[in-house]
């Protein structure tokens, strides 16, 4: 209770002033919570309390009245968290004091299950006078109720405190059954609400706790259908829930729904229900014969079932309306529009609330000729003249038939219109065309399946690579190409003619041969052999080979025009070995060179014949024949009649300059490389008539140079070729 003091104060106004007699004194420590001024006839009195002031001023008596306040001791209980415990539980019970005297112990109480303090439950203590928190725990033997109550008391002063607030749920014990299986839909799309429950679990205090297990699928709950939905776990005090079904992750077919009876001292077990949320692909459509359909066939197919699927939805694209009898279940006709040439026939499957639920689709292609067979098994190569060779294709889909077509030449046996034919092939095979089999519906056929068949025996060798002329008294390599098929012990089999002998290699692509010095010519064969047909050779190849030389090539003049009189020199192009080479000239004089192959001429007048055999010990070649003609001319000179010649172009060693001049005169000679650098330098004399120079060139490069001869009335320029 508060108290409340009164103090009177009598003042007599003496010349009109106010007369303080007496004063207030408050023995405890007051909070200020009020104040102020008052005056009166030029009196004031100021005031300062801890409880709002009743006050009275009266002006003809000079009366005040104050009153105020005093506050008293107060306990008020904290808030309790959490509102339900197990009986035997720790519990914390916070509290605030305030003017509470010394030597004090604060008591917490329980009170019944109806919130009655009336007979309350002392569970524990805290000795002091200030604000704090009692530690306790409920008492093992509380009566199981959700309608108790904590507060908190003093004994000095002897105070009451307020209670706690809320109603707390103390349980006595874990539920005592068990949660049975949920009422629950069998089957959900996205969106989809529906009420799910459980049996009645007993016990006290139990609230049931709705969740999806291990489950991840998306399921929220609510007390009421229009939510909002909220995810699990979610409590209710009734054993029924509305479930809110969510979208399904990848690879998942259905939702977990799961609940478990709970109190402050413990769960039961969890029981779950799946529901089902997806179907998957429907079984292979059958039968595979349907795979080939003609323009306005009817015909039947079974889809294989979808595990719990209701509906199932069949499409053929390219047809508006199709399906004539079954659509929705398994079992379908299908009526094939006119022109029909090809399309997909599928079907998906679904549960009765369709749209979430729809699977992906089984499709099925339908043409109206089969597909191409598939591989074609049988050897890719023969002997020329077996028999009984058979070829075979898997079955194909839907094919009625098949007809099969062979190379020239073959015949086919047995098996036309199957799968497996038996063919006979010619003593003379070419391997062209291919065996071919196509599928036959009764209003169209499929691409052909060809392959490729040729024969065992090997082809005939490529080019045969080696010399074929000169090659008197040496060992020369000859070989070929490898070529497919060749096997067994000896692949390749060479024929050398007499004269010759092979030293290494027979059997493979490559011999060496050796040639007598007497051999004069004859044919060189090789073929290419196989064990497994009898005979086995392929056909030859041959090259004819002789030891004497061939005719030489073309002979060219150096210059390649030249005066009367002039010194022309003539070769043919050197081979190895190099043979000997007999040169003969109808128009002039060979002055060197004679069995090499080139040749230094110094030319009469008008036209003449070059001829060159080349020989060895083996014979000789034809006759090479050519003819030139001198002109009349003073090559390359000025002011005079002379002659100018070099020779042999090319040189090796040695050049010869031939100045043929009618009056004595000196000369100039150099030589220059293509830079233009000299080379050579001679200065000489020439008598009138021919004057010749020899100019040692050993010590030169192999390359192009140019010769200058100068006198004081010519000027010659030629290109010289060292080797």
């Amino acid at each position: 209770m508060k108290k409340r003091i009164i103090m009177m104060l009598f003042a007599a106004m003496i010349n009109g002033q106010w007369s303080m007699v007496n004063a207030q004194s408050i023995s405890r420590n007051v909070i200020s919570s009020a104040g102020g001024t008052m005056t009166a006839g030029g009196n004031m009195i100021t005031y300062n309390i801890g409880e709002p002031a009743i006050h009275t001023l009266t002006a003809g008596s000079s009366q005040l009245t104050q009153g105020f306040e005093q506050p008293g001791e107060e306990i008020r209980t904290g808030t309790i968290s959490p509102l339900s415990f197990c009986a035997g539980s720790m519990v914390s019970v916070p509290f605030s004091a305030i003017d509470i005297g010394g030597g004090n112990t604060f008591t917490a109480q329980l009170s019944n299950a109806s919130c009655s303090f009336a007979s309350p439950v002392n569970i524990g203590t805290l000795a002091g006078n200030v604000s704090g928190t009692v530690s306790t725990i409920i008492p093992t033997l509380t009566p199981a109720g959700s309608g108790y109550r904590i507060r908190v008391v003093s004994n000095s002063p002897g105070k009451n405190g307020s209670d706690n607030g809320t109603d707390i749920a103390i349980s006595a014990g874990v539920p005592t059954s068990s949660a049975g299986a949920l009422t629950a839909p069998a089957e959900a799309c996205i969106s989809s609400v529906s009420i799910v429950s459980v049996n009645a679990i007993s016990g006290s205090n139990v609230q049931y706790s709705w969740n999806t297990g291990s489950n991840s699928s998306v399921v929220k709950f609510c007390s009421i259908i229009t939510g909002p939905f909220v995810n699990g776990p979610f409590l209710t005090t009734t054993n029924s829930v509305y479930a809110q079904f969510g979208a399904l992750e990848i690879g998942s077919s259905g939702y977990n729904i799961c609940v478990q009876g709970t109190n402050a001292c413990g769960s039961t077990n969890n029981k779950c229900s799946w529901v089902r949320g997806a179907v998957s692909v429907p079984g292979a459509i059958t039968p595979a014969a349907g795979a080939v359909a003609c323009p306005n066939d009817v015909k039947n197919y079974v889809a294989g079932t979808s595990g719990g699927a209701s509906v199932y939805n069949w499409t053929l694209n390219g047809s508006p309306a199709p399906i004539t009898v079954g659509q929705g279940t398994t079992n379908i006709t299908v009526t094939f529009p006119g022109g029909f040439a090809g399309g997909s026939l599928c079907v998906t499957a679904a549960l009765s609330c369709g749209g979430s639920s729809t699977s992906a689709p089984r499709c099925m292609t339908i043409t109206n000729g089969p597909a191409v067979a598939g591989t074609m098994t049988g050897p890719s190569s023969i002997c020329p003249g077996a028999t009984g060779v058979t070829y075979s294709v898997p079955a194909v889909t839907g094919a009625a038939g098949y007809n099969w077509t062979s190379p020239a030449g073959t015949i086919i046996i047995g098996g036309q219109n199957t799968t497996s034919i038996t063919v006979s092939f010619p003593v003379v095979y070419t391997g062209a065309p291919p065996v071919c089999v196509s599928a036959n519906s009764s209003c169209a056929s499929s691409v052909a399946r060809c392959k490729t068949v040729g024969s065992s025996i090997p082809g005939q060798p490529g080019a045969m690579a080696g010399p074929t002329t000169n090659i008197c008294n040496s060992t020369v390599q000859y070989s070929i190409a490898s070529v497919p098929k060749a096997n067994g012990p000896t692949p390749y089999t060479w024929t050398n003619p007499a004269g010759t002998t092979i030293t290494s290699g027979q059997g493979s692509t490559t011999i060496q041969l050796q040639v007598s010095p007497s051999f004069t010519s004859g044919f060189l064969t090789v073929t290419a052999n196989t064990n497994l047909c009898s005979p086995g050779s392929s056909t030859p190849r041959t090259i004819t080979i002789s030891g004497k030389p061939n005719t030489p090539p073309t002979i060219t003049a150096n210059p390649a025009s030249f005066c009367n009189g002039g010194f022309p020199n003539f070769s043919v192009t050197p081979i190895s070995p190099q043979p000997v080479n007999n040169w003969s000239v109808s128009n002039g004089t060979i002055t060197a060179g004679q069995f090499s192959t080139n040749i230094d001429v110094t030319w009469g007048t008008g036209t003449g014949t070059v001829n060159v055999i080349a020989s060895n010990t083996c014979g000789s070649s034809g006759t090479r024949s050519q003819d030139f003609t001198g002109i009349a001319c003073r090559e390359e000179g000025r002011n005079s009649t002379t002659a100018f010649s070099v020779y042999p172009n090319p040189a090796h060693d040695n050049l010869t300059v031939s100045i043929d001049v009618n009056e004595t005169a000196g000369f100039t000679i150099k030589l220059m490389d293509v830079s233009g650098r000299v080379v050579l330098s001679e200065n000489r004399t020439g008598l009138a008539g021919l004057n010749i120079y020899e100019l040692n060139l050993s010590h030169l490069s192999k390359g192009l140079y140019m010769l200058e001869v100068k006198s004081s009335q010519n000027n010659w320029k030629k290109k010289v070729v060292v080797e």
